[in-house]
């Protein structure tokens, strides 16, 4: 996870039919999944291939343009919001078997977590775990798909939902993101509303998310610090690290600062 690269340092093979990656505890339970979603109507997901060897999982590949680097338009952002809504509803329906392994990470999670003042929030959800612009691709002027579900799992709705309006609308301090600068407050906000009307939050509900963002930013780099074994004493393995913490803690500051004026800016598009 990060502006402009994966957080997975791992061999990956792609060619025009499939995405070949190594074989891990949670492939079977993550394949599992996309077939339940595929099954379940959402289309455009990658779709789970026999194995190229017994050491890989593979799935279909997704052609499309990457927007790792990208502005979202007010469609791209209303069709994340709906994929993301259609993920989470047809979750409820995952046939648990009891042998379930999922990737853990910092959002993992197990139960419900209250969220004052919009309970939806805080439901259990099966979600993708790692939805920012390097897993969105754009497969047509006003559609998108999300890619690499090794992520995926249960999570609290509010996360990935702040998950994803953080990344993808580019919440980020402009110093330390250039794409970010090409949207000012007030784009950023509208893109916000179209995204949180598009996947059904509740208006009483939209403070939480831009809170969601702060709290999301902050411990995603208490993650990072811990899975890079940050110390006072330690040597960086290589110089992305201090950036890797940078963006996320000064994105979430810069949220801080603005958050009061992104939820107005925001309830005045949605009364547009």
């Amino acid at each position: 996870m990060g502006i402009g690269g994966l957080m997975a340092d791992e061999p990956v093979t792609v060619t025009a039919e499939r995405v070949s990656r190594p074989r891990r505890p949670w492939s079977d339970t993550t394949h599992r999944l996309l077939a339940h979603l595929g099954a379940a109507g959402i289309e455009g997901l990658p779709a789970p291939l026999p194995p190229t060897s017994p050491d890989t999982e593979d799935t279909t590949f997704v052609p499309g343009e990457s927007l790792v680097a990208a502005v979202f338009d007010a469609d791209q952002v209303a069709s994340l919001a709906r994929l993301l809504r259609a993920v989470h509803d047809a979750g409820v329906d995952v046939v648990r078997t009891g042998s379930e392994v999922w990737q853990p990470f910092e959002f993992r999670a197990e139960e419900p977590r209250p969220v004052d003042g919009a309970p939806f929030l805080g439901d259990l959800v099966i979600g993708h775990g790692d939805t920012g612009p390097w897993n969105v691709i754009a497969t047509s002027a006003a559609t998108v798909s999300l890619i690499d579900w090794e992520f995926a799992g249960p999570i609290v709705r509010v996360d990935e939902i702040a998950a994803t309006c953080w990344l993808d609308l580019r919440f980020h301090d402009p110093e330390v993101d250039v794409a970010s600068g090409a949207t000012d407050l007030a784009a950023k906000a509208g893109l916000l509303a179209v995204f949180l009307r598009a996947y059904g939050v509740p208006r009483d509900g939209w403070a939480a998310v831009v809170r969601g963002m702060v709290d999301y930013a902050i411990r995603d780099a208490a993650y990072e610090a811990t899975r890079l074994e940050v110390a006072p004493d330690t040597v960086p393995a290589d110089d992305s690290v201090e950036w890797r913490l940078a963006w996320r803690s000064r994105s979430a500051a810069w949220i801080v600062r603005n958050q009061r004026q992104i939820l107005e800016l925001a309830d005045a598009h949605a009364a547009d």
